[in-house]
């Protein structure tokens, strides 16, 4: 049975390789006239997606004097509230009407706005997301009520224990760097932000960040470039500020507990991870092939041993990724409280196994095919493209990745991906976090030294 999986995972690799060697001749860099232009011609339907990738984010929130306000995301979220010429409803509706949708999506250290529709409405759509850019006014009264919405959000996050959970872990375990303060800022930080506020950010990020555009669709698609270059005020000043940063890893001798109090809570929300620096920077296919095999689906080694074996929690993943400056490994998992102990000492022995590479060669194989065959599947839309083709041009990766990945996790060893194991997922060295309620401290006492901390210190 495993030979004839392989077989398919296999016949799914080469049939992705003679598709991809098709669309990589589809992959053209253009220059419309100082702004770099990536364009993948796609004439399987009449549709467009247009990508503004700025390459700054939410590290430039920090204001002289002021601390951080977190305006570079409700900058982005506000575009279309309101400019000189039209109210938000004439906006939504315009927009709506033309079949666009929009979203911006910000991080520590870029930006990008996106929006994508049907060919035939590509003008419109583009001259009203770059008369967005041009003259967006945000009115007083809809960033007065984005803020009250932001903070009730945050308040009403303690009614979340998962997403909580994942907030505290994020600041905790990029403690050190300047990761780790969430994007989107804290209630405190939220009060200072003003309209003023927001159009001096829309202004830096029109005139000083560095852009590059990500466009996939027919040759049609280019008819925009006059729009662009005219109409968003980008022509000639594109901008030339990247955001970097160089964190380097420090050693941690032994790992940090933390309990997070939450009265009222029914499980145990578990966190276990921490950042990496480049020094530990691994190549994309073994640091993805070792969060699949720990925690990347059904068959995954945690999910078999915590899930099925043992019935200590309905699910368990984990993950490792990087950035341009930075990483993070984690593993995510619930349960019920008084499995606590036992799902601890479960991970502690399974990872005792893990690191010394004590696991079948079918069990690794079997992650390795999964994680080819699957690869494939994330692109069957043209705007999953344009995503990993900006990711890897942000991390300062080669785009022939894209479609070398599934050679590079064939080539992939059980050692190397062990190695990777070992430098990242140590459990002698990470952050661990539970979130539950107050009686919980009682039962992890014997698991480790836990700081007790207020969650109201993170939202």
């Amino acid at each position: 049975m495993m030979g004839r999986i392989i077989t398919l995972w296999s016949v799914l690799f080469f049939a992705w390789g003679a598709s991809w060697a098709q669309t990589e001749e589809r992959i053209k860099r253009l220059d419309w006239n100082g702004i770099e232009v990536v364009w993948i011609e796609d004439n399987r339907l009449p549709l467009y997606n247009v990508v503004f990738y700025f390459a700054d984010g939410a590290l430039s929130d920090q204001v002289e004097g002021r601390g951080m306000v977190p305006s570079t995301e409700m900058m982005f979220s506000l575009l279309d509230r309101g400019t000189n010429s039209y109210s938000f409803k004439e906006i939504s509706d315009n927009l709506e009407f033309y079949g666009t949708n929009y979203r911006p999506y910000v991080t520590h250290e870029y930006s990008t706005y996106s929006y994508s529709g049907l060919m035939k409405d590509i003008i419109p759509a583009s001259k009203m997301i770059c008369h967005l850019f041009r003259d967006a006014t945000y009115p007083r009264d809809e960033v007065d009520n984005a803020k009250q919405l932001a903070i009730s959000g945050k308040n009403n996050m303690v009614r979340a224990p998962d997403a909580l959970a994942s907030r505290v872990f994020r600041e905790l375990s990029l403690s050190g760097s300047s990761y780790n303060y969430p994007f989107d800022g804290k209630i405190k930080d939220i009060k200072k932000i003003d309209r003023d506020e927001l159009q001096t950010k829309l202004k830096y990020f029109n005139q000083k960040v560095y852009k590059k555009i990500y466009i996939a669709g027919p040759s049609d698609i280019l008819q925009i470039k006059n729009i662009i270059n005219d109409e968003c005020g980008w022509q000639g000043r594109g901008g030339r500020f990247i955001r970097s940063g160089n964190y380097r890893q420090s050693k941690r001798e032994k790992s940090e507990y933390y309990f997070i109090p939450v009265k009222g809570a029914t499980a145990a929300y578990v966190r276990i991870g921490s950042l990496f620096g480049k020094e530990n920077f691994f190549e994309l296919a073994p640091l993805e092939l070792s969060s699949t095999f720990l925690g990347g689906g059904f068959t995954s080694k945690l999910m078999q041993e915590i899930r099925v074996k043992r019935g200590l929690s309905y699910g368990i993943s984990a993950f490792a990724a990087r950035q341009k400056d930075y990483g993070r490994v984690g593993i995510v998992v619930s349960t019920d409280n008084a499995k606590i102990p036992e799902l601890f000492s479960s991970l502690k022995d399974v990872f005792a196994e893990v690191l010394q590479g004590k696991f079948s060669e079918r069990e690794f194989k079997a992650a390795r095919g999964y994680l080819m065959g699957s690869y494939a599947f994330r692109f069957e839309q043209s705007s999953a493209y344009i995503n990993q083709l900006l990711y890897l041009d942000h991390i300062g990766a080669d785009a022939s990745l894209v479609y070398q990945f599934p050679a590079m996790t064939k080539k992939t060893t059980k050692k190397e991906m062990v190695e990777v194991l070992k430098k990242l997922f140590s459990l002698n060295q990470q952050v661990i976090v539970v979130l539950g309620d107050p009686s919980l401290s009682t039962i992890l006492k014997p698991i480790g030294d836990f700081k007790a901390v207020d969650f109201n210190d993170f939202l």
